[in-house]
């Protein structure tokens, strides 16, 4: 799957579905565009529904699927990755199948899974079932670990990947989870650069959020920070990734949004975002 098709080389970035989570897949199209953005990452299935997260109506020939293929075509923009599909002990991959059918109608290129369920070998199996079931649909699979699920490290994730004894599947690293799992960039140095198709991408204080304050799940849903703005090693983490690999933007910042508009959150994160990867690729030629 060719990844560096940005244009004019350029490096593409997808704005991702959490930064903007209240606004639906229609609209969220319309703010990345705003934004100056070349993609989206669309939430087909909730993450949280006990959190009241929604399931926007987007599985099978919807009218609001119909106009979020409308606007993509408007605006030019792309799904760059459709979300998520959870690995839970009892899981039957096959009820992820209509979420599938709905990414490939969308034309996405990936679909994220994460992990709740701590037995390694059986999250492997479950993640190449669902690596072979994606496939068929045109889609990629990415596998996202964060410290408070089963799978919590950028270790344990390439050990789950490597388990699969598949070489298609992508280890996404999201920097904040990196950082709060002890994760480092030498770390994201190790693994095998094929793994690396893309990256998601935002920036975090250097302490994390006080427990009474929600800790580190609350802050990876509401409280980061714009790139450039806060303490990960941002740069040095663009610098390990191979060029021209893509970013998708989660950056849900509730202060951002009490102030801001969409369409203004979206272009703030884009800019801050374009100028650090400018300076990077710089220092590349």
């Amino acid at each position: 799957m060719t990844q560096n098709d940005g244009k004019g080389g350029r490096r593409q970035i997808a704005m991702a579905h959490l930064t903007l989570l209240h606004l639906d897949p229609p609209d969220l199209v319309s703010a990345a565009a705003a934004g100056g953005f070349d993609g989206v990452t669309i939430r087909l299935v909730p993450a949280h529904p006990q959190a009241g997260e929604k399931q926007f109506p987007m599985l099978g020939h919807s009218p609001m699927m119909e106009e979020t293929l409308h606007r993509l075509d408007d605006t030019g923009l792309h799904v760059h990755d459709i979300e998520v599909i959870r690995l839970k002990p009892e899981t039957q991959v096959s009820d992820f199948l209509p979420m599938m059918e709905a990414g490939a109608r969308l034309r996405a290129r990936y679909v994220i899974a994460i992990a709740d369920d701590t037995d390694e070998s059986r999250v492997a199996d479950n993640l190449a079932h669902v690596a072979d079931q994606a496939s068929g649909f045109g889609l990629g699979t990415a596998f996202e670990f964060m410290f408070f699920t089963g799978v919590k490290t950028i270790q344990q994730a390439d050990r789950v990947i490597d388990r699969t004894g598949r070489g298609d599947i992508t280890l996404l690293v999201d920097p904040i989870h990196l950082s709060r799992s002890g994760g480092t960039v030498e770390d994201v140095a190790r693994i095998d650069p094929a793994r690396l198709s893309y990256m998601q991408f935002c920036d975090a204080s250097a302490t994390v959020r006080p427990q009474e304050l929600g800790g580190i799940a609350i802050e990876a849903r509401r409280h980061r920070m714009v790139p450039g703005t806060g303490a990960l090693p941002l740069e040095e983490l663009l610098a390990t990734i191979p060029a021209g690999a893509p970013l998708t933007l989660e950056c849900p910042v509730d202060e951002l949004l009490a102030t801001k508009s969409d369409h203004e959150v979206a272009r703030v994160i884009a800019r801050a975002t374009r100028a650090m990867i400018e300076r990077v690729d710089s220092h590349r030629n």
